[in-house]
């Protein structure tokens, strides 16, 4: 676990998504445009009582749109910097945030009956397909009912 947590600290030194392609910082407003795509897709389970899983959240691009449409948020993350950034971001709009420090892999872990499960920009990060496909079968048991999980913002360097 801490080779993954000193991984994940270097990921975000400065504090900004880099591209996977140049190493340069993404541009704020191209992150924030990707935030509100991530609630467009996801704008029919979003509704004011509905429960967030964000897996490998970041910078919290996605947690400072998701968070305006949610009454429950969980954030799992290596970083505790980053966990502790959408705890700010959570009690800044009154909205009740649990943050767990862990592998996406740990997940199964968590209460089931999230309204969505989201996967954006972190899986490419993961060691391989097993441990995708394992994160994947977790994330759909951790699902209500007409629940949406979304993997996003997959880089593919091939």
């Amino acid at each position: 676990m801490q080779s993954w947590r000193s991984a994940a600290a270097a990921a975000i030194k400065g504090g900004s998504w880099k591209s996977f392609f140049t190493g340069r910082p993404i541009a704020g407003e191209a992150l924030a445009g990707m935030a509100r795509n991530v609630r467009a897709k996801a704008a029919e389970v979003l509704t004011p009582g509905a429960r967030v899983l964000d897996v490998g959240g970041g910078s919290g691009a996605v947690a400072r749109v998701l968070l305006e449409n949610c009454a429950a948020y969980t954030a799992v993350e290596l970083s505790d910097k980053e966990l502790e950034r959408v705890r700010v971001l959570g009690a800044e709009r009154g909205v009740a945030v649990r943050t767990h420090s862990m592998e996406a892999l740990d997940i199964g872990i968590l209460e089931p009956g999230f309204d969505l499960i989201v996967l954006n920009s972190v899986v490419e990060n993961f060691p391989g397909c097993n441990y995708l496909r394992r994160v994947l079968d977790k994330a759909a048991g951790l699902l209500r009912e007409g629940g949406i999980l979304l993997v996003g913002m997959v880089w593919d360097s091939g």
